[in-house]
């Protein structure tokens, strides 16, 4: 279940765009009229659905190709070779083309938060993170920092210096960890 995405220099996205799934808190007849379209998680209100609207070229295809670029990147980056180049664009004005593209995922899987990140231009991925919430309280899965060093919590990955080394600059860490069977990055 996803709680929030966040993503920002993607095509015609400059600024920071946050799609976030948990629910405000609203007491109107309308709100109460869609209730079906909310659940319950942990005791936070999460939408099952949104809706994306504006005028024509305002855009939402290129939010629809973030998210799709994100989640394809996830799956297979583990399959890049040297030379790869990333499929999207950066913004293209006031030098933000120069600059890194940034997503965010905050989910749930098997009853746990978790919160992805991950940055990167046109040629190689800079950072990663995953932290996790098993307690209520954030704890580091693992860190692949901007000068190329990792950092992982304790107990959660089995062998993760041996996921290092098999992980270029054109492959997550999380796609390569899940293509060598590692249980967390596999769910």
């Amino acid at each position: 279940m996803i709680l929030k995405i966040e993503f920002e220099n993607f095509f015609s996205i400059r600024d920071r765009i946050r799609i976030d799934f948990r629910a405000a808190n609203i007491n109107t007849a309308l709100a109460r009229e869609l209730s079906h379209n909310v659940m319950d998680w942990k005791g936070v209100p999460v939408l099952k659905s949104v809706g994306l609207f504006g005028p024509n070229a305002s855009g939402k295809s290129n939010i629809m190709k973030a998210i799709d670029f994100c989640c394809r990147l996830i799956l297979n980056s583990h399959l890049n070779n040297e030379g790869a180049v990333f499929n999207f664009e950066p913004f293209k004005f006031d030098g933000w083309q120069e600059k890194p593209s940034k997503f965010l995922i905050d989910f749930v899987c098997d009853g746990v938060e978790y919160e992805y990140s991950f940055e990167l231009t046109k040629t190689k991925i800079l950072s990663e993170s995953l932290y996790h919430y098993p307690v209520g309280r954030r704890a580091k899965v693992f860190v692949r920092a901007a000068d190329g060093k990792y950092s992982f919590g304790t107990g959660v990955i089995n062998k993760p210096t041996d996921v290092v080394l098999n992980t270029s600059d054109k492959n997550l860490f999380l796609s390569r960890a899940s293509s060598m069977n590692r249980e967390i990055a596999q769910k």
